[in-house]
């Protein structure tokens, strides 16, 4: 009986094949691999583990992360439009230039994570923790940071127009020349 339940595969792996469109590798293990370029489009990824993995110039829009573990992964350049990263540990994850327009990142861990030149406008990233995270010349355009933590965070040349700041730990947060003006729930101070 040992034996028999040591041989069948666990649940766990059992829809963990090869890549491509609308594939399920929820609770896969699929750490450091190679999969730049990949169409990967509503495809469901929850709880999986991809760390160090690479996603750079892949589409993988309408795509669900939730809580999956994608620390030192590389999304560079690609599509993840109306994805949802919900409670996703990301730290020091590398969206350089990708489209995240629209996409759900709320009480996720992205720090250290970098975002420069990313689209983010429309992005729900409250309770989100992006303690260091880099934003240079970002596009935060109505994101919420409602009870997040943008500590440290640098915002060099990221757009902010209509960011909701409410209630969230902008303790050190770097927003040298950044427009203000236009963001919500933040004081003089």
């Amino acid at each position: 009986l040992a034996l028999a339940a040591a041989a069948a595969p666990s649940a766990a792996f059992a829809g963990c094949g090869g890549p491509g469109f609308g594939i399920d590798w929820t609770g896969c293990n699929k750490q450091k691999l190679m999969l730049g370029d990949t169409d990967f489009g509503a495809s469901l990824f929850n709880e999986a583990n991809l760390g160090g993995t690479d996603f750079a110039r892949s589409n993988m829009e309408r795509s669900s992360f939730a809580r999956a573990e994608l620390s030192r992964a590389s999304f560079r350049d690609a599509k993840l439009a109306r994805s949802n990263f919900s409670k996703a540990t990301c730290n020091r994850t590398t969206f350089d230039g990708a489209d995240l327009q629209g996409s759900n990142l709320s009480k996720g861990d992205f720090g250290r994570a970098t975002f420069a030149g990313a689209n983010l406008a429309g992005a729900d990233l409250s309770k989100a923790d992006f303690g260091r995270a880099h934003f240079e010349g970002a596009n935060l355009e109505g994101v919420t940071f409602l009870l997040g933590n943008v500590s440290r965070a640098i915002f060099k040349g990221a757009n902010l127009t209509g960011a909701d700041f409410t209630n969230a730990y902008t303790y050190r947060a770097n927003l040298p020349g950044a427009d203000l003006s236009q963001s919500t729930g933040l004081t003089q101070v």
